[in-house]
């Protein structure tokens, strides 16, 4: 049973706003690469991490 969380509500309502604003999701996702385009500073990539040795044998 999951309980009521009001953020979570919130958020789920936002973002049906969002893709009936946009026309969906193809919409929302090509208004957002949109705004990503227009400011490239802003956009965060990582460089990959190194796999972590451990102990455990695998079967």
């Amino acid at each position: 049973m999951m309980t009521e969380d009001p953020i979570v509500e919130e958020l789920h309502k936002i973002r049906q706003e969002m893709l009936k604003y946009y026309g969906g999701l193809d919409g929302l996702v090509k208004h957002l690469r949109e705004i990503q385009a227009e400011t490239p500073e802003r956009v965060v990539t990582l460089a990959p991490r190194s796999p972590i040795q451990t102990k455990r044998k695998i079967s």
